[in-house]
Order: structure tokens, then C-alpha cells, then sequence
């Protein structure tokens, strides 16, 4: 049975400052490398001379990793198991994390793998070290994800390729509008104190389009409950699978175009979405392309309107209309068109 497999798994690993890196690889080194019987062309430290295989626990202490004649990167790479780093001071998104370290492991290309259960090796092995790793060491952020084409929107705390990931309870409880939504997406978590969970999703499936078919609900429902502005909708250039188009074209229209305004150079559509239903993905890209390239047939495009019969419907569906910059409107009693604007902010 064919599948399509991701191109890569990946998994990146911060922790709290004061953190020994030594202490941190020794563990890589036994409980990840040898446990699992990875191979490693070779390792070297910054910019050093390559060294033949991977060190054994005990020997990193002696490269003085982040200190201040030490060295401030570990890497080590293998043709069989992808590359392995341990890095101090790179990528840091916020300046409290100024001076952490971050382990990543990645794997080999994977995307022409036809062994279904190579690519569960390569999930199982991440996802079962990096749990350890959280209770051994002060984690501060961690996420295991397949690398894959972008076909969803990625909601706040939940990119659509991570099947773990470890949130705040203050940051899910700022950025949803109702944090429930965002905690029942996932498939199990672990309270690992200070606010911390470690969360997993579909750590079961190979298949790339299998898994996006397990957490396509959900995640279109925490972009619904996330707060304004929190996701995003940016899409791969690369086209879609066969199987990732049937997704994203699942589901009836809802829209109907009715027309270019050239006074004004805005375009409207009128959408009619019945309960426990939504405007489709496929639609919902079809607007956001519009709002970006800012044309419609050649034509310049001020904005994109969506009109709705009642209220309620446009408060059903305007979260998502308003992240991708879509204006909405709603039919009232008196038969007149108004903005709904109290969703914007």
C-alpha cells in the first residue's frame, strides 16, 4: 500500500538558562544515539576538525561548551540519521532566551522512503527522547514536526506540522478567545509544572496525508477560537498532492460572487453557511489570494467583501474572514447592508 511520507521529522529542544550542555549531550549521547543504535559520520565542535563517529558520554565536558574559552555549537552528521546540534546563543526569538541552548535532531530525507515504518522509527524516537528530556532537564520549549506541504492555516501554539509541542497555560489563555478548543486538538498531555504541557497529536500515522485529514477539524476550529490577527494563512508555493487536493476541496460552496464595484474597486460575495457548517478551505484561500495580490481579472482591488442574510452567521464565520482581511457585512431588519466591525479587535 503507496503512502506519501513527510520529507523530513525534526524536533528542536530550548532550555532554561543555566542549563550544562555537557550534561545535556551525555544524555543525547546515551539515551538517544546508543539507545537507538544511530550512526554518525562524524561530529565536531564550531568550526573544528571533523572526528569520526559521535562522542561517548563523559567526553563533553572536556570541549567547555559555553564557557568562556570553550566552544558555543556541537554538530554532529550522518548520512543514515540526518544531522544532530547543540547550539548557544543562535535563533533566539525573545530576549529573556538570550544565552540558552537548543538541541536539534534531525532526520534524512524521508521523502521517497516506501517503508511506512521507517517513518515511524524516525517519529517514535523524537517524540519518546524528548519527553524524557523534559523530565530530566529544565525545558523551556520543545517541538517534534514533519516536514511537509503547508495546505492549513497555522493557529497560535499549533503549527500544522508539529505532533508535539509544549505550551504555556498564560500564553493559550492570552491568545484564544476559548482555550478549550486549543487543548481538546491535541491527542494527550502532560503537566510538566511552572505552566508547562507537553502535548501530542497523531504520533501513529507515516502517512502525510493521513495526518492532515486527523487534525484537519481541529486545527480550522482553532483558528476560528484563536484571538484577531494570532494566525496565519501563508500557503507553500508547492502544489499540493493528490490527496491534499481532495482535502482542501472537500466541502459545498458557500460563496456566490456577485460582482465588481470599479467606483470603489472592491468585490463582493454573498455566502449562505447553514449550522455545524463553514465556509470551505478552498474558499477561504480563494479570498485570501484576492486580498493579497490585490487584483481581481486584471482589475485593481481596494478590498474583498463577504455579505451574509443574518447577524448571527456573520458572527459565526467572521474570525477567520477578518485574519485573512476580508470585510463582513450582514443583512438587517430594515433590508439595509451593515459592517460587522465588534470582531476586528
Amino acid at each position: 500500500m503507496s503512502f506519501l511520507p513527510p520529507s523530513a521529522v525534526r524536533a528542536k529542544v530550548r532550555f532554561s538558562p543555566g542549563t550544562d550542555p555537557a550534561l545535556v549531550l551525555d544524555d543525547v549521547s546515551r539515551g538517544y544515539v546508543r539507545r537507538f543504535g544511530l550512526h554518525y559520520d562524524y561530529w565536531q565542535v564550531k568550526n573544528n576538525e571533523e572526528h569520526a563517529g559521535f562522542p561517548a558520554p563523559g567526553q563533553f565536558a572536556a570541549f567547555h561548551l559555553g564557557q568562556k574559552h570553550g566552544y558555543h555549537a556541537f554538530i554532529a552528521h550522518g548520512a543514515e540519521n540526518g544531522n544532530l546540534s547543540m547550539s548557544h546563543g543562535l535563533d533566539v526569538p525573545t530576549p529573556e532566551l538570550a544565552g540558552t541552548w537548543v538541541l536539534e535532531l534531525g532526520s534524512r530525507d524521508i521523502s521517497i522512503e516506501k517503508d511506512s515504518a521507517q517513518v515511524m522509527q524516525e517519529i517514535t524516537r523524537r517524540a519518546t527522547f524528548v519527553r524524557e528530556l523534559a523530565q530530566r532537564f529544565p525545558v523551556l520549549q520543545a517541538h517534534i514536526w514533519r516536514v511537509g506541504n503547508n495546505i492549513l492555516p497555522s493557529p497560535p501554539h499549533a503549527s500544522p506540522h508539529d505532533v508535539l509541542f509544549i505550551a504555556k497555560r498564560t500564553q493559550v489563555q492570552n491568545d484564544y478567545v476559548d482555550p478549550e478548543v486549543y487543548w481538546r486538538a491535541w491527542d494527550s498531555s502532560t503537566d510538566l509544572g511552572d505552566g508547562r504541557v507537553l502535548l501530542t497529536r497523531v504520533l501513529d500515522v507515516p502517512d502525510e496525508v493521513e495526518f492532515k485529514r486527523r487534525i484537519w477539524a481541529a486545527t480550522w476550529e482553532m483558528a476560528r477560537a484563536a484571538r484577531p490577527g494570532l494566525t496565519s494563512y501563508a500557503r507553500d508555493i508547492n502544489r499540493p498532492k493528490p490527496g491534499e487536493v481532495e482535502l482542501l476541496e472537500a466541502g459545498e460552496a458557500t460563496l456566490t460572487q456577485m460582482g465588481y464595484y470599479p467606483p470603489e474597486q472592491w468585490i463582493e460575495f454573498t455566502c449562505v453557511v447553514l449550522p455545524g457548517f463553514h465556509i470551505t478551505p478552498r474558499e477561504i484561500y480563494m479570498l485570501h489570494d484576492l486580498v493579497v495580490s490585490k487584483e481581481v481579472d486584471g482589475k485593481p482591488l481596494q478590498y474583498v467583501r463577504v455579505a451574509f442574510p443574518t447577524r448571527s452567521m456573520a458572527q459565526r464565520e467572521a474570525r477567520v474572514l477578518f485574519d485573512i482581511g476580508v470585510r463582513v457585512f450582514y443583512l438587517t431588519r430594515e433590508d439595509t447592508w451593515e459592517d460587522l466591525e465588534e470582531l476586528k479587535e
